[in-house]
């Protein structure tokens, strides 16, 4: 996961992380449990330079397990 942080150029310093989300359309309620309610399900996860990851759904900090379970 190291390529997708940063490392800078001659006009740049580098950065210690890297974010991405992705927002889903649930406005027909297809997502099951907690997260059927919401119109839309947003899913990041932001990675340290170090190898840490977080994970979030709907900016809620959640495990790694709870994003892979929302897509099961």
């Amino acid at each position: 996961m190291q390529d997708v942080i940063f490392n800078g150029a001659s006009s740049r310093k580098p950065v210690g992380r890297a974010m991405v989300e992705l927002v889903f359309d649930n406005s027909l309620g297809r997502a099951l449990g907690q997260w059927s309610q919401y119109a839309e399900i947003a899913v990041k996860r932001i990675v340290e330079r170090d190898g840490d990851s977080s994970y979030f759904i709907n900016n809620l900090h959640v495990r790694r397990r709870d994003v892979v379970d929302l897509f099961l």
